[in-house]
């Protein structure tokens, strides 16, 4: 007969480890095996949280509207493809305001141009209140010009609004300094710079309690322009995705032309030719006549009243926007 070989768990033989198996009285085993469940359940919970975390559905989903801007391609050779991070887009729920609401309309010249616009679409709306104050010149880059972090935060605590619209960006595209170092447009460090600031002011309005509507920049005139505003709405896209109670509205099919290109003017219901831009090919045309600051404007109120809830405004004849 031969020895009893030695197993891999150590000295004993594998005989005598059958007979130490069979010796493991039936309550022990019955409590091993519960053991063993209760590891096996409780890793199941965990890839089963995992895996709903991952499926998106719960309140972080995205908030997007009025469509995506096109994908931003380079608009020279320091400029890197858009770092995206935000997460896929969900439907857009519908968050009811009672009236009176205040909205806040921020940004830079073109911010002027939409604030005329909602000047004159919102005139006669007793259960809409208007606060004006975008700057010329502005921008997230030269906060040395004018910080709009700052002054963001002044106008939320001064006038407590229900809506922040958002409408810059057209004074972003070039470089500036950070900490001593230039930041080249559009490069990776630059994107991850610049989406710090705008994420700066959506939490900031958020924090606040109001929600934010950030616009899109427009297509432009000239095609290199266009692509740095393509880049910049794929941030403030990105970065609308990853912030609740933010929604991102693409201004850019409101001034293309069916085929997607810049369009100057629009044909309206009746035959008319709307003047949608100004001469330079960047600004938006407003005045008496309307022109393109009332068009993205109605667009805009229209998705306000959609996902804010906001009644409709009585019919009526509409009055002129500022001017300057």
């Amino acid at each position: 007969m031969r020895d009893a070989k030695v197993g891999p768990e150590g000295d004993v033989p594998s005989t005598a480890r059958a007979r130490h198996r069979r010796a493991i009285p039936l309550r022990a085993r019955v409590w091993r095996l519960a053991v063993v469940a209760i590891s096996l359940g409780s890793i199941a919970a965990v890839l089963a949280y995992l895996a709903v975390g991952r499926g998106g559905g719960g309140l972080n989903d995205t908030v997007m509207a009025g469509g995506v801007s096109p994908a931003p391609s380079a608009a020279g050779a320091n400029v890197s493809p858009l770092v995206s991070l935000a997460p896929t887009a969900s439907a857009s729920p519908v968050f009811a305001l009672r009236p009176p609401v205040t909205v806040l309309e921020i940004g830079d010249s073109l911010g002027l141009d939409l604030g005329y616009g909602l000047g004159d679409v919102l005139a006669g709306d007793a259960d809409v209140h208007l606060v004006q104050a975008a700057k010329g010149d502005s921008g997230l880059v030269r906060s040395e010009f004018y910080d709009w972090p700052r002054h963001l935060d002044d106008l939320l605590a001064q006038h407590h609004p229900d809506v922040v619209v958002v409408f810059l960006g057209a004074n972003d595209g070039q470089d500036f300094y950070q900490d001593g170092a230039s930041q080249d447009f559009g490069t990776a460090a630059w994107q991850a710079i610049y989406r710090e600031r705008v994420a700066t002011m959506m939490h900031e309005a958020t924090a606040a309690g109001a929600r934010v509507l950030w616009v899109g920049m427009p297509i432009m005139r000239d095609a290199g322009f266009s692509d740095m505003m393509r880049l910049l709405n794929g941030i403030y896209q990105d970065e609308a995705a990853m912030h609740p109670g933010v929604t991102y509205f693409s201004s850019w099919d409101v001034f293309a032309a069916p085929d997607g290109a810049y369009a100057k003017t629009m044909t309206d219901a009746d035959g008319g030719a709307i003047v949608l831009r100004a001469p330079d090919g960047i600004h938006i045309a407003f005045g008496s006549g309307g022109g393109g600051a009332d068009v993205l404007a109605a667009a805009v109120v229209d998705e306000m009243r959609a996902i804010y809830g906001m009644p409709a405004a009585p019919s009526g004849p509409s009055g002129s926007g500022g001017a300057g």
